[in-house]
């Protein structure tokens, strides 16, 4: 079976993609789930450990280190978008070394 999420993390990067740090953990969900994707800046020198404390979390599906503007990419699924966003403010931003989060919820087409 063609694994999309493996295909996007390794050829939509291109020439980027040095695949420094990445969990999946390869869990199946329905179709009614909600999707949303974190962007995530932490200082400096801080970036493993939270990704460390973060890749555990309910609801963190994926999550990828980065290079570029911004340092982390945090896949979460629920129930629906009101706990996506409780998950990001009061346990994504919390976290040490987090400077900011830009969220982006994923469209059902």
């Amino acid at each position: 079976m063609f694994d999309f999420n493996m295909y996007f993390d390794i050829n939509a990067l291109g020439d980027e993609y040095l695949g420094i740090l990445h969990y999946l953990p390869c869990t199946g969900h329905n179709d009614s789930m909600a999707v949303g994707y974190v962007l995530v800046n932490v200082t400096p020198g801080m970036e493993i450990e939270a990704f460390n404390k973060i890749k555990g979390m309910k609801h963190v599906d994926d999550i990828t280190v980065l290079f570029g503007d911004y340092d982390l990419i945090i896949k979460l699924v629920a129930d629906d978008l009101a706990s996506i966003a409780k998950t990001v403010v009061e346990t994504i931003r919390p976290v040490q070394g987090v400077l900011n989060t830009k969220t982006l919820a994923g469209a059902d087409i």
